[in-house]
Order: C-alpha cells, then sequence, then structure tokens
C-alpha cells in the first residue's frame, strides 16, 4: 500500500467514517483514484461519465444537492471514490462550491465516499480532518506509459 493512502484508510475508519472525504491532488492523477479505490476496497466512479454524460449539454444543470442525494444513494451499498466530480462544479460559481464542499464533508453517508479534487483542492476548507492534501513528494510517480493511458 502507497504511503499517503494510510492516513485515508485510517479517516475512513475512524468516528466520523459516513461523512464525506475530500482529496486533494497536486495533479490530474487518475491512476492513483483508481488505486485508491482499489487499495480500499471502494468503487470508482467517474462523475463526469455516470452522471453527467446522459445530460448532455444539460450536464451543468445538475442541482448540487441532487447530487448530494444521488451520492447518499448510490452509496448506500458500498463505498465511493469519485473522480472527475471537478467537471460539474467547474459550471458553478466560488460560493456554490465552497458551500457544498464544506456541507459534503457533513453528509451521512452509509459508506464512505471520497470526492478527488485537483482544480477546486484550494476551495474545500482547511483545517478540517476530512479534507486530505497529500504532498507531491509523498505521491508515487507516474509512469510514462500510465500517464500516456489517460
Amino acid at each position: 500500500m502507497d504511503p499517503w493512502i494510510g492516513p485515508i484508510r485510517s479517516r475512513i475508519a475512524g468516528p466520523r467514517s459516513g461523512n464525506g472525504l475530500l482529496v486533494c491532488l497536486p495533479e490530474y492523477r487518475p491512476d492513483l483514484a483508481r488505486n485508491l479505490a482499489f487499495v480500499l476496497d471502494l468503487s470508482f466512479v467517474d462523475f463526469r461519465q455516470v452522471f453527467m454524460s446522459a445530460l448532455g449539454w444539460e450536464a451543468h444543470t445538475l442541482d448540487l444537492e441532487q447530487v448530494s442525494g444521488m451520492l447518499r444513494e448510490r452509496a448506500e451499498s458500498r463505498g465511493l471514490v469519485l473522480f472527475n466530480l471537478e467537471a460539474l462544479l467547474a459550471t458553478k460559481t466560488v460560493e456554490e462550491r465552497r458551500g457544498w464542499l464544506e456541507a459534503f464533508l457533513s453528509i451521512p453517508f452509509r459508506q464512505p465516499v471520497l470526492a478527488m479534487l485537483w482544480v477546486y483542492g484550494e476551495e474545500a476548507p482547511h483545517g478540517d480532518d476530512r479534507v486530505f492534501r497529500p504532498d507531491a513528494g509523498q505521491l508515487p510517480t507516474q509512469g510514462l506509459i500510465n500517464r500516456l493511458a489517460w
């Protein structure tokens, strides 16, 4: 297991394990999100593909409160690692994003829900133990083949 995953494992096993967790990466790393889901035995969910693609040009109309409900429903039986959530967050105002990211940390999920961020990580609340910001030096390097695959 990669060392940066240990603290995340501890947090999802802790007393607030049913609340959301934000993982703010320094760069776009789908390989890390997939590996995190695999190691923690959670479902990898590409938010853009699963929730937004069917809406086409109307995907931006998806309300963040609707998203919270959809995630609660999806996490009934198995925890999630959400990837590409920022595709929807990009369509919202700074205030909407910050408000939702803060609220996300308190949503009562049955199973852990981890949302991966790299663009809007700085808008996530600071000083909250449910927001994890690994240093780039803690993360494994991404090989050329893996980089080309994404």
